[in-house]
C-alpha cells in the first residue's frame, strides 16, 4: 500500500528521522493490513501535554502533528515511543477510530500483539514530557498530568486560583458530572 507523506511543513532539523519512523510505521500498518489513510501531512511542535494529534480533514486526508520533544533525547525507549506515537496517530486515520473507543484499541491490541517493544495504549505513558517541566498539574477526577515549562494563561489562571481550575474531563462526563469539568491541583 502506497503512501503519500507530505513533510513540507517539517525543519531540516526533525526532517530525516521523522520520514524514517513514519515510513517504519508505514511498514508496520501494511504488514497488519491496517486501513490507514494514504494522503497524510506531517507537523512538529512543541507542547507539554501532547506527544501527538491527529486531525481528520475528510475521509482520504488528515493532518499529524508529532511532538519534538522524541528529537531531544536519543535513547532507544524514546525512539520507541516515538514509533509508538506515530502508529497510534495513524490509527485515528482508520474510519470509525477518531477515538480511543472498542474500534481504535482493536488495531492497539494488533499493534501490541505483533509488536511487543511498542507498548501503543490509549494514552502515551512516557516520562519523555516530564523531564523539563516546571509546572505539573493534576486532574482530580482521572489522574491525567498536564505538564508546563512556561507561565502560560493555563498555568497563571491554576496559580493565582490556588489550583480550582478545571479542564474538560472525558471520565468525567461518562460518568455524569455537568460537562465533564473537574478540578486541576498543583503536582509540582
Amino acid at each position: 500500500m502506497e503512501h503519500t507523506n507530505n513533510f513540507d511543513h517539517i525543519s531540516d532539523k526533525y526532517i530525516d528521522e521523522l520520514k524514517y519512523y513514519v515510513k517504519e510505521a508505514d511498514q508496520i500498518c501494511d504488514e497488519l493490513k491496517m486501513p490507514v489513510m494514504k494522503d497524510i501531512t506531517w507537523y512538529t511542535y512543541r507542547k507539554r501535554s501532547e506527544y501527538g494529534c491527529c486531525h481528520r480533514i475528510d475521509d482520504k486526508k488528515a493532518n499529524i502533528t508529532i511532538n519534538t520533544v522524541y528529537f531531544k533525547y536519543h535513547d532507544q525507549r524514546t525512539k520507541e515511543y516515538l514509533l509508538s506515537t506515530i502508529i497510534h496517530e495513524l490509527i485515528h486515520t482508520i474510519k470509525g477510530c477518531n477515538n480511543h473507543g472498542d474500534q481504535f484499541m482493536k488495531y492497539v491490541n494488533l499493534v501490541n500483539d505483533h509488536y511487543k517493544n511498542l507498548h501503543l495504549a490509549k494514552k502515551n505513558g512516557s516520562k519523555i514530557l516530564q523531564k523539563d517541566a516546571k509546572y505539573i498539574f493534576k486532574c482530580q477526577n482521572c489522574g491525567q498530568l498536564f505538564y508546563y515549562d512556561r507561565k502560560c494563561q493555563f498555568v497563571i489562571d491554576v496559580l493565582e486560583n490556588n489550583g480550582d481550575n478545571v479542564h474538560i474531563c472525558s471520565d468525567a462526563a461518562r460518568y455524569g458530572q455537568p460537562w465533564g469539568l473537574v478540578l486541576v491541583e498543583r503536582f509540582r
